[in-house]
């Protein structure tokens, strides 16, 4: 495509009520480029949706009241963004007949599906691409809203946690989108959801619009992926935590991830896999702050800079096995981790000696994992315990494993803090030193690493 298209995100926090809408549509009509927007649901709306289902399921009553509040709420921002549209009004109606049918399915079924939920999540952002569409045309921008299963976003079928199979996807995007942008059409897609090849809803988890947005871009050749939230970008360390946290101007595509990972709400963690490869940055920008510079996010770069941010995430358990010379014994490992991934479990992080494996998993699973593996009958696993209360903080930074002393520096700083490390995960990333705390002793140990190596760091403009 000539010029190459610029896609734009723009989340819940960005798409509150009416004025949100406008503000959205002028920062569009503004800019003379092709664009195309991905729009997540309006604020609040998904997690409403979410709260309605197990009612209707019980209760065929409760889906009026919801419907009826969803409407007013919905007609409120069209009627301050787009009073005179004709085009949305009709498009709401006949979206929210076909909620109405899946709720009432739902209701006279007396049940809850991964497929049935999927579909009636992804109304949110159905909703919010006809509001968002009909504010641009109100600015004088020509748009029109679609849905991602209608334009062709193919899935591998996993309700809640699919993936965009990125060829079909690919070839029905360039045959729906590409006219409509070298008509001057400003495409308005709804991110968070695809469908599977027969046809069926499957949703990429929450916050999965960001994924979307970069799924599209791939699929486009766009020159860019812009990322809109309420916030100036990423920081040094989460703002809440750490009052002296800086933006950052630059993150690899890696650091963003596992710092999305850890749980930086400014990105989805998935949203550099189909940009990794490429050379599309993704910028993230602050909707109520467009002056602000942002962080750009790209490949690899020549950098002195080798400690780039810090993050944490609590609710970890240690699940720990115990038996005489599990590590020379072949196999162990291979079992151990067969039957938590045929359970579904996840294991974030590992430590092991001759007589012992130490597993993090989520809280939430610990039990669970300790009686499965205590089930199987692992050779030479003679005990599984279980300790709760841990938190995971990693430092990122681009080629963090090849600078030789940081991981000194880093325990002395935390030792010096009076914090205690329970496991440590070193070489296995060479952007990242993950280590293992009690939850009591996060704040400590973030506050001591970021005064010691982050505070004082210079700051580099964005590249173009």
């Amino acid at each position: 495509m000539d010029p190459p298209v610029k896609v734009l995100k723009f989340g819940g926090s960005s798409l509150r009520e009416g004025e949100d809408l406008s503000h959205v549509a002028r920062l569009i009509h503004e800019r003379d480029e092709a664009l195309l927007l991905v729009v997540s649901a309006l604020n609040g709306v998904t997690d409403k949706i979410l709260d309605v289902l197990p009612k209707a399921e019980k209760d065929e009553d409760a889906i009026t009241p919801f419907l009826e509040a969803t409407r007013r709420q919905h007609d409120a921002a069209l009627n301050h963004a787009a009073p005179d549209d004709e085009k949305a009004p009709q498009e709401l109606d006949q979206l929210f007949q076909k909620l109405e049918r899946v709720l009432y399915g739902i209701a006279y079924t007396e049940q809850r599906t991964p497929k049935t939920r999927d579909l009636a999540v992804s109304f949110g952002e159905r909703f919010s691409a006809r509001l968002v569409a009909a504010a641009l045309r109100n600015q004088g921008t020509p748009a029109v809203g679609l849905d991602a299963d209608d334009i062709g976003i193919i899935t591998d079928g996993t309700y809640g946690v699919a993936t965009a199979r990125m060829g079909p996807t690919g070839e029905n995007l360039r045959e729906t989108l590409e006219p409509l942008i070298e008509a001057d059409t400003t495409p308005v897609v709804t991110g968070y959801f695809g469908r599977d090849d027969d046809g069926h809803v499957t949703t990429f988890g929450r916050g999965g619009s960001d994924y979307s947005a970069a799924v599209i871009a791939r699929s486009l050749g766009a020159n860019a992926v812009e990322v809109w939230k309420d916030v100036d970008g990423f920081l040094t360390a989460d703002p809440e935590r750490i009052h002296t946290a800086r933006p950052l101007p630059y993150m690899t595509y890696d650091e963003a991830a596992e710092l999305a990972y850890l749980g930086a709400r400014v990105l989805h963690p998935r949203t550099v896999e189909p940009l990794h490869e490429g050379t599309i940055p993704i910028l993230v920008k602050n909707t109520m702050n467009p002056q602000a510079p942002g962080t750009r996010i790209g490949p690899p770069r020549d950098e002195p800079e080798h400690l780039r941010a810090i993050g944490a995430r609590e609710g970890f358990a240690i699940v720990r096995m115990q038996g005489s010379g599990m590590a020379y014994t072949p196999g162990v490992g291979k079992e151990v981790f067969a039957v938590l991934g045929d359970a579904g479990i996840n294991v974030v992080n590992m430590a092991a000696s001759q007589a012992s494996f130490a597993l993090l998993i989520d809280e939430e699973d610990a039990n669970k994992a300790a009686a499965l593996i205590q089930d199987a009958e692992i050779p030479t696993v003679e005990a599984v315990t279980v300790q709760r209360g841990f938190s995971l903080i990693c430092f990122v930074g681009e080629n963090i494993g090849k600078h030789e002393g940081v991981a000194g520096q880093v325990f002395s700083v935390v030792g010096d803090a009076g914090v205690n490390v329970d496991m440590i995960s070193v070489g296995a990333s060479e952007i990242a030193l993950a280590f293992v705390v009690h939850d009591e002793d996060v704040e400590d140990a973030l506050t001591a690493l970021h005064e010691a190596f982050l505070e004082k760091a210079p700051k580099r403009e964005v590249q173009a």
